[in-house]
C-alpha cells in the first residue's frame, strides 16, 4: 500500500514537472516577444551594430595604412645611396 502511494506521488510530481516546463516555455516565448519590442533591446542591437561597423572601418583603415607604409618602405629601399 505504501509503495502504491509513493508511485502515485511520483507520477503526480512528473506531471507537475511537465506542466511547469510547458508554462516556463510559454513564459519564455512571451518574454522574448516583449524583449524584442523593449527600448533597451533596440538600444542594445543598435550599439552592437555600431560596434560592428566601427570595427570594420578600423580594419579597412588598418589595411590602407599597411599598404601606404609598404609603399614608403619600398621607396626608401629603392633610393640610390
Amino acid at each position: 500500500m505504501v509503495a502504491k502511494t509513493t508511485d502515485n506521488k511520483d507520477k503526480s510530481n512528473a506531471a507537475d514537472s511537465s506542466c511547469e516546463k510547458s508554462r516556463q516555455t510559454e513564459n519564455n516565448a512571451v518574454n522574448e516577444s516583449e524583449m524584442d519590442n523593449s527600448s533597451l533591446h533596440r538600444f542594445f542591437i543598435s550599439a552592437i551594430k555600431d560596434i560592428y561597423f566601427a570595427e570594420n572601418a578600423l580594419m579597412d583603415a588598418s589595411d590602407q595604412m599597411k599598404k601606404e607604409d609598404l609603399k614608403e618602405i619600398s621607396k626608401d629601399t629603392h633610393k640610390p645611396s
